[in-house]
């Protein structure tokens, strides 16, 4: 598996904090299509259960990524 922005040695520790859930939502997404194709999750319970831990993990990211977005949209608005 390539070594992600979170994984040890990644790049999380000097990234502004404001771009860390951009890299989360790629390592999950990355993790994610490793695990479709290396298992097939339809006939391996373990690979459905990597490919669903992978997908949460991107859809926690998004999510995050949005109330980001939410944040800025509503400072945007209190400055005009």
């Amino acid at each position: 598996m390539m070594e992600g922005l979170g994984a040890p040695g990644g790049g999380y520790d000097g990234m502004p904090e404001a771009w860390r859930p951009h890299g989360q939502l790629l390592d999950a997404l990355h993790a994610a299509l490793e695990a479709a194709e290396r298992l097939d999750p339809l006939s391996d319970p373990r690979g459905l259960a990597v490919l669903d831990r992978a997908l949460s993990q991107a859809s926690q990211a998004s999510q995050a990524l949005a109330g980001l977005g939410r944040g800025a949209a509503c400072e945007q608005e209190g400055e005009a």
